[in-house]
């Protein structure tokens, strides 16, 4: 295989293991992968906590991020409230009855970072993790 042959399959496979466990967690708690993923999303980035956020960080197409809001907030997992200043903004708030599927989501994630990772010192993840984002900065650039 070449470089990005290996590239290509590794990311194929990581987004196959990914979708597996997370895609197990969140059915525990019915809620979909895209519920899941915005759940995530809103608990691991603090100060981005708009649909437009998730849309533009996340890659999640914009009628899926809309959908699975208003699911969400039907399950009292997250409040919706209007922003003071813009009125077409709407902000996202987790709520208490969203903890217990972020548990186990968290969890999830957790053990794909460890499933990924095992057999690999330290020193070799800082240097994965830094490789990876300067291949991001360079898509980022490019796009």
């Amino acid at each position: 295989m070449n470089s990005l042959s290996d590239i290509l399959t590794t990311s194929w496979l990581f987004h196959q293991l990914y979708s597996r466990k997370i895609g197990k967690a969140a059915s525990c708690h019915d809620i979909s992968k895209t519920e899941a993923d915005i759940l995530l999303f809103l608990r691991n980035n603090p100060g981005f906590d708009t649909a437009k956020d998730i849309v533009n960080i996340r890659g999640i197409a914009k009628s899926y991020v809309s959908k699975s809001i208003d699911i969400l907030a039907n399950k009292n997992f997250l409040i919706t409230s209007p922003d003071s200043k813009d009125r077409r903004v709407t902000h996202l708030q987790l709520t208490k009855e969203a903890e217990a599927a972020l548990i186990d989501l968290k969890e999830a994630q957790e053990e794909v970072f460890t499933l990924i990772t095992r057999n690999i010192s330290e020193e070799r993840k800082n240097e994965v993790r830094l490789a990876f984002r300067q291949i991001a900065a360079n898509i980022k650039e490019e796009l």
